[in-house]
């Protein structure tokens, strides 16, 4: 009997890099931040450490790597219990075993 199963998040259950890409436009505003295809694609599948490490560079360091951090990551939990967005392999899962979205 399985007991558990542990997955990848990013994109197997939740498409979440688009919402990532927009928390952080949101978060840093866009008046700050122009964000470009050549930035998602650098940053993507880096550590939240790299990642804001960057940020903070391209914003001339008006935000630290931590305060980015936190302002993105928040705007990605609103983002979650506004409407998680669930890839259909997560939508099949729930509906054979209703436990695995509590």
């Amino acid at each position: 009997m399985i007991e558990a199963v542990v997955f990848d998040m990013d994109g197997l259950l939740v498409d979440s890099e688009p919402l990532w890409q927009r928390a952080r436009i949101e978060a840093l505003g866009t008046d700050r931040l122009r964000w470009t295809d050549a930035d998602q694609e650098r940053i993507m599948g880096s550590s939240t450490q790299a990642w804001s490490e960057f940020l903070a560079e391209r914003l001339e360091h008006v935000y630290s790597p931590a305060e980015i951090i936190e302002r993105v990551v928040a705007q990605m939990e609103r983002y979650y219990r506004d409407d998680l967005p669930c890839c259909p392999a997560q939508k099949r899962l729930s509906r054979r075993w209703r436990d695995v979205t509590r």
